[in-house]
């Protein structure tokens, strides 16, 4: 994020209020050692925290927000929660070789949720745009019914390999729910095409996805830009990447 987001952060698309906050890697890892509590950044971090209110307030690294164990992670629903969530954070990105070089807080939106998957994680009306040298490849919905029949999969192998009965936190309705979202998607293509043309002016000849999630007030927000070389198409596209 510390690359890309300077290059979009003033194009004309919704983008929610982002603070960022460099502290170096060392930083991190004395965190999790015990041997340091960022305590130097703590003005700054109650500065930004009282800007973005009202919690919830969305928290990341520049790598990654961890969204799966959502209320863990990305997630703070108060000051006193942020050095757990930051810990969480920095944990789990290193565990998958991330090498963190700042926190990003940014303003909750209020976006378009039909139920939640994961660890309460809200599944909103989300696209996943690929661009790769100043061309659209393509646009896809960013949840594909498989993704969440694989954690429900899962959950039921938990179950029956421990004998135990994990609560039920989906709506039975959930197939229903998220085809009518990813409709919405194909349908909004041509507002989510413009959006692309301009980061491909920002970005220029290089490879990328970009999501968007839509807010209950109608507005497409562009979310996160990833490298598109190890980004995700759908099996059925041309560009998946076998």
């Amino acid at each position: 994020m510390l690359y890309w987001y300077p290059k979009i952060k003033y194009l004309d698309i919704p983008q929610p209020e982002t603070e960022i906050v460099e502290i170096p890697f060392q930083k991190f890892t004395e965190l999790l050692d015990g041997n340091s509590t960022l305590s130097e950044y703590s003005e700054n971090f109650s500065k930004i925290m009282n800007q973005l209110k009202p919690f919830p307030i969305f928290l990341r690294t520049d790598n990654s927000s961890q969204k799966h164990s959502f209320k863990k992670t990305c997630r703070l629903p108060n000051k006193s929660s942020l050095l757990g969530h930051i810990l969480e954070l920095i944990d789990s990105n290193m565990a998958s070789d991330l090498i963190d070089n700042a926190l990003v807080f940014r303003k909750w939106l209020d976006l378009d949720a039909g139920f939640t998957a994961f660890d309460g994680l809200p599944i909103n009306v989300e696209a996943r745009i690929f661009i790769n040298h100043g061309v659209i490849q393509c646009i896809h919905p960013y949840w594909p019914e498989d993704a969440i029949q694989q954690w429900l999969n899962q959950r039921k192998s938990f179950e029956m390999q421990f004998d135990t009965k994990l609560p039920n936190t989906i709506n039975p309705r959930w197939k229903e729910i998220l085809k009518s979202q990813n409709d919405i998607v194909l349908q909004s293509k041509s507002i989510l095409q413009k959006y692309a043309k301009m980061i491909i002016d920002s970005i220029g000849n290089e490879c990328w996805s970009v999501d968007f999630a839509l807010s209950r007030d109608g507005k497409w927000y562009l979310i996160d830009c990833a490298a598109g070389e190890v980004s995700w198409h759908y099996h059925d596209c041309e560009f998946y990447l076998k």
